[in-house]
């Protein structure tokens, strides 16, 4: 795949996630980027640790999707812009326990070798600027990829994921190779890695949660009430996994199946303000390396 076609990968996987902008994360007592106070009430019985800072992949992938902006032509513009991303004045507080194999989820943070393969259907959101008074966004029609993400090696100082991405009869494919750290910061800074975008939002989601049926917990602020539940369980090319709903002021804006220690949820959804689905992605195989 060249490199202008995977930059047009880029621009399609632009989920201005509209419906999911009031969405919290990763702590209470948070602040939004508004300014105004935020509160979470965490789950019963869910050990929370206090402390302004933010995970570091919290920080790479803000600063990922900062960095991703590319332009489709003269007279259009696409943003790859995660906003439910939390920031990192909006994470007051992180959940105990993020450590490897303690059960939580930890985003591309993948524990054993293995090979994923992900159906991805995404509607492109294109901002036009012909001159126009005010830009005009319109929803493109749906497109889909296959991703594929091999787990060669998975020692937190020994990592290697190779990661391909077929399109439209291109395919391209890339290798990382470092620590489990270096690799992460590789893969979202990357061509292939492009598509992985809209699903750092579920860092502050789910990271270091042991997600289990029953547990819920929001974040308010005057405007709105954004909530998180856990609300079974399934399991996708036979990896079992929790299925989490998020919602704002009522409206389901993001599904899940959360599978802890995967790195990659085995399924994942977002959807606009008006319910349409604008992101999915769902692990079609699996095989353990």
């Amino acid at each position: 795949m060249t490199r202008r076609a995977v930059l047009a990968v880029a621009m399609c996987v632009t989920v201005v996630l509209a419906g999911c902008a009031g969405l919290g994360g990763g702590g209470g007592n948070a602040t939004t980027a508004a300014g105004a106070d935020a509160t979470e009430t965490p789950a019963d019985g869910e050990a929370t640790a206090g402390g302004g800072s933010p995970t570091a992949s919290e920080t790479m992938a803000a600063e990922t999707a900062a960095a991703m902006t590319t332009t489709a032509g003269s007279d259009a513009t696409a943003t790859v812009t995660p906003t439910a991303m939390p920031t990192p004045s909006e994470t007051a507080a992180t959940t105990v326990g993020s450590a490897a194999g303690d059960g939580t989820f930890r985003f591309l943070a993948f524990e054993q070798p293995g090979t994923y393969t992900y159906d991805v259907t995404f509607a492109p959101t294109v901002r036009s600027q012909q001159g126009t008074a005010e830009p005009v966004t319109r929803q493109g029609e749906n497109q889909s990829a296959e991703y594929v993400i091999d787990v060669v090696q998975a020692a937190e100082n020994q990592y290697e994921v190779q990661v391909s991405i077929s399109m439209d009869g291109m395919d391209n494919q890339q290798t990382f190779t470092g620590t489990r750290t270096e690799v992460q910061q590789q893969m979202l800074g990357s061509q292939v890695g492009s598509l992985l975008v809209p699903l750092t939002t579920m860092t502050g989601f789910y990271e270091g949660r042991t997600l289990q049926a029953g547990q819920s917990w929001s974040y308010s602020t005057e405007e709105r009430t954004s909530t998180f539940e856990v609300t079974g369980s399934d399991s996708y090319a036979g990896v079992e996994c929790s299925v989490t709903e998020a919602s704002v002021n009522g409206t389901v804006v993001h599904e899940a199946c959360v599978s802890p220690d995967r790195g990659l949820a085995p399924y994942a959804a977002y959807y606009d303000e008006s319910g349409t689905l604008t992101f999915e992605m769902e692990l079609t195989s699996y095989e353990a390396g």
